[in-house]
């Protein structure tokens, strides 16, 4: 970690749904020190609603997931200035990766024009007093390695609700929320947002066959070094 810098670093981790986000952000917080913010799936009291009805439940849980994100913002903004015993933070995909799947859902016409009118703005308000991360690390996993991940291990993600889709229909959704984060990607290398000015994005190739901790000590060794963290 660069030491003269007043703030700890913030770094940020993006990626499709089965990408390994929360499998990363554990081992890379570990190794560098950091503290991380996980995503809280298994909190979300809309999940199940939302998969029995989605044009009547995806506005509401799209709103509770932006607070709850915003809320893990600030803290790791907080935390960043602290003298805590933290190098810095890391967080399981930021504010604007929630935005790639409310806008998706807009798209689906799963949320009103009312609806996104009103999400849009709650977001610029957010993204306005937003502490951008040093870095955003996007886990670059192809929807079919994502959809094996995802169906393959849903025991050991306890999160029996998070995809109950038919498979094909999943697998669409998949190739869907990869196409609207490559745009994101795009946008924040362009610095198209206020925010993302002076963002290092680093596409990382996940399509690897193994996520254990020691295949992995090479590959966060080396983003340490590229990164600056």
């Amino acid at each position: 970690m660069n030491k003269n810098r007043f703030f700890k670093p913030i770094v940020w981790v993006e990626g499709n749904i089965g990408a390994g986000k929360s499998t990363f952000t554990g081992d890379f917080a570990r190794f560098l020190g950091y503290r991380p913010f996980f995503e809280l799936a298994d909190q979300n009291p809309y999940l199940k609603l939302f998969y029995e009805d989605f044009k009547r439940w995806a506005f509401p849980m799209q709103i509770h997931l932006m607070q709850r994100r915003y809320a893990q913002h600030q803290l790791a903004a907080y935390e960043s200035i602290s003298h805590s015993e933290w190098n810095g933070c890391i967080i399981d995909r930021g504010l604007p990766g929630d935005r790639v799947f409310a806008e998706a859902h807009y798209d689906d016409n799963n949320i009103h024009e009312l609806e996104w009118q009103t999400y849009q703005e709650f977001y610029e308000l957010m993204t306005r007093t937003l502490t951008p991360p040093a870095v955003l690390i996007y886990l670059d996993a192809s929807p079919e390695v994502c959809y094996e991940r995802a169906r393959g291990d849903s025991a050991s993600r306890n999160r029996d609700s998070e995809t109950p889709m038919e498979d094909d229909e999943f697998y669409k959704y998949l190739v869907k929320l990869e196409t609207y984060y490559f745009r994101l990607i795009d946008d924040i290398q362009q610095g198209f947002h206020a925010w993302s000015s002076g963002i290092t994005v680093h596409k990382l190739n996940w399509n690897i066959n193994s996520l254990n901790p020691q295949r992995l000590a090479p590959i966060f060794s080396r983003l340490k070094v590229e990164l600056d963290l």
